[in-house]
């Protein structure tokens, strides 16, 4: 869904998110982010940089796709990525 919206004389055009997977018991779910510029024009130059760093070290600089993230469920078993590294729960 696209919301525009105007703020203090600036037409603004954004994509509002949904949790389409809230109907679902146990969904799976891959978030991946695509573009190769991973911050806002008006974020500050320490953002800017710490983010161009970011897209250097992963698959974002050079192919403008990264997987940040996962859920499977299999059966009994949830798999997902979590900070520290992949975890299974039942």
């Amino acid at each position: 869904m696209v919301a525009r919206t105007t703020w203090p004389n600036l037409a603004l055009q954004s994509i509002k998110l949904q949790n389409l997977s809230n109907d679902f018991a146990r969904p799976n779910i891959l978030d991946i982010k695509l573009g190769t510029q991973l911050y806002d024009e008006d974020a500050t130059p320490e953002k800017k940089e710490r983010m161009i760093q970011a897209a250097m070290k992963t698959t974002s600089l050079e192919t403008g796709v990264r997987m940040t993230g996962f859920q499977v469920c299999l059966r009994n078993t949830t798999i997902s990525t979590h900070p520290s590294g992949l975890t299974a729960s039942p």
